[in-house]
């Protein structure tokens, strides 16, 4: 079985599927950029082995699961209702909650596994910026240098905007200025070895 946090390297989810889970589901799971104190967004890139760089919307090195109430808990890992009104007795009695702790804090013990198993930090930023997947719009050279990459092998939902080296990046986020989309890249080193050690270990 995968670790938990290999999803943020090679799991993000399909578009597509978003909409078959609660609204909720995906603002949980889709990390979004931060915005800087001039309104411009950031983004944080990472070089995934080979010179090819990967552009984040959250630093994953400090990312981690956000707070939910209970209710938020039920909706977005369990999935099965819309609205607090539509659960029973019974099915509270399933998850051991009482309706009075649904506005409450729900111990992030209880959904920690499935949110990694779902994250992506990758995903905002492709769906960000895909409609500048055009040579017309970014030239020859910058377009065959940058992947989109959607699902690349079967059984992968890993979606990601992908940059043949450093050079590529820096480029893209000029011509992202010219367009008058400017945004502020940071990068970052992810030793996914060393985190794997560590939970090898716990």
């Amino acid at each position: 079985m995968l670790n938990r946090r290999a999803f943020l390297k090679i799991s993000g989810l399909i578009s597509a599927a978003l909409s078959l889970f609660p609204f909720s589901f995906g603002k949980s799971i889709a990390a979004k950029s931060k915005e800087t104190s001039v309104g411009i967004s950031k983004y944080f890139a990472e070089e995934n082995g080979g010179g090819i760089f990967v552009l984040h919307s959250e630093n994953p090195n400090t990312a981690k699961p956000p707070v939910m109430t209970y209710w938020e808990y039920l909706q977005d890992c369990q999935g099965y209702w819309d609205e607090p009104g539509e659960i029973t007795d019974e099915d509270l009695d399933i998850y051991d909650i009482s309706r009075d702790q649904l506005e409450d804090i729900c111990p992030v013990e209880m959904y920690e596994d499935w949110w990694w198993e779902w994250y992506s930090s990758t995903i905002d930023s492709f769906n960000e910026f895909f409609h500048y997947n055009d040579v017309e719009i970014l030239g020859k050279e910058l377009h065959e240098n940058i992947e989109w990459t959607e699902g690349p092998h079967p059984g992968s939902n890993y979606i990601a905007v992908e940059f043949r080296g450093k050079e590529t990046l820096l480029a893209f986020q000029k011509k992202l200025k010219e367009l008058g989309h400017p945004v502020d890249i940071e990068f970052v080193n992810w030793d996914k070895d060393i985190y794997y050690g560590e939970k090898n270990h716990e």
